[in-house]
């Protein structure tokens, strides 16, 4: 496929956390505990500088949590938990006298602390290949000196990226699709064009649920000779305020030539012909 003439783009992009906010200043979900110890004064402050995040379904999200303790000891355990409705599961735990992780089998694989962050006080954990069962609740429980504090974050989960492909050339167009995975409730589907104004083309849309509960989304439509000839495809989630979309983009093309097709009969041992059909996409090679 020649460089210059197709090139595909995705983005996704999302939008601020609701957040406690100030004027000046943003304020820290935060919690403090001070006790002492021997002849040591510790305070020990555990905050997350958001309430909620977002993470698209197959890619990565940060689950934030932050420690600020003078004199931080060199031996702690943090343990992240999903609170389920019926039970807590321990996603992944550190344990600080044996330098050990350990994983529930649900998340096996997609977790991963900042350990070069430890002694700067980041506590967060990357949730890696986000599932739709993944969206709920999960504390980060920091201990140390047999006390201990936690941090409340929730995560939501939004429909993946879409994808653009080409279907078909028919009636001098070409046909495109665009389609993406795990959205919920049902989204907003624009397909947009070069100056990000809403394409005139004709659009036909499906949504289709899946058993997850999540929805399936395809859009179809013709991009004619002369219009336009970069198409974005966008997505959005009005509830959760996210937004993803792809791009395509195309060099002039020649729709008269787009398509070579080539009949041929081959015969065969047996008396019979083999019918082949090779279709050459010329301006697409």
């Amino acid at each position: 496929m020649s460089e210059d003439l197709l090139q595909v783009t995705s983005a996704s992009t999302i939008a601020p956390c609701e957040c406690v906010r100030h004027p000046m200043t943003l304020q820290f979900i935060e919690s403090t505990i001070v006790w002492a110890n021997e002849s040591h004064f510790y305070q020990f402050i555990s905050y997350s500088p958001n309430s909620s995040v977002i993470g698209v379904i197959g890619e990565g999200v940060v689950l934030p949590c932050y420690v600020v303790a003078e004199n931080f000891p060199e031996i702690f355990s943090v343990q992240w938990i999903f609170n389920e409705q019926s039970q807590k599961i321990p996603v992944s735990t550190y344990d600080g006298k044996t330098q050990k992780e350990k994983q529930d089998e649900r998340y096996q694989g997609r977790t991963e602390f900042f350990h070069s962050e430890f002694g700067a006080g980041n506590m967060s954990l990357l949730l890696k290949n986000i599932r739709s069962s993944d969206k709920g609740s999960y504390t980060c429980v920091v201990s140390f000196n047999d006390e201990y504090h936690d941090v409340l974050i929730e995560l939501k989960v939004a429909g993946s990226v879409p994808s653009i492909s080409l279907r078909s050339y028919m009636k001098q167009s070409i046909g495109l699709t665009c389609h993406a995975d795990g959205w919920f409730p049902k989204p907003e589907v624009i397909w947009l064009d070069g100056q990000g104004q809403v394409r005139k083309e004709q659009s036909t849309t499906k949504m289709m649920m899946m058993p997850s509960g999540l929805y399936r989304v395809i859009t179809s439509m013709n991009l004619k000779p002369g219009s336009d000839m970069e198409v974005s495809c966008r997505i959005v989630n009005n509830l959760l305020k996210t937004t993803s979309e792809s791009r395509i983009q195309t060099s002039d093309i020649n729709f008269s030539n787009i398509f070579r097709v080539s009949v041929s009969l081959l015969p065969r041992g047996d008396g019979f012909f083999l019918l082949s059909i090779t279709c050459f996409i010329l301006s697409l090679l």
